[in-house]
């Protein structure tokens, strides 16, 4: 079961909810996969992104 959560904004602020363990691509068509806890965007890892456990943390992040 997903322990963490994140979110992230587009271009036009649009809110992005990850769960943990979720995949998807890009408008750019990078793949992000969350299935270790970490993103990694696979266009140069460029961009990398961490899914924090909500147990641990006590909130939503």
């Amino acid at each position: 079961m997903p322990t963490g959560t994140a979110f992230e904004f587009d271009a036009w602020g649009n809110s992005i909810l990850h769960v943990e363990g979720d995949s998807h691509h890009s408008t750019t068509g990078d793949m992000e996969n969350h299935s270790n806890g970490n993103i990694i965007n696979d266009a140069g890892n460029n961009l990398t992104e961490t899914v924090e456990s909500v147990k641990n943390r006590g909130a939503i992040i």
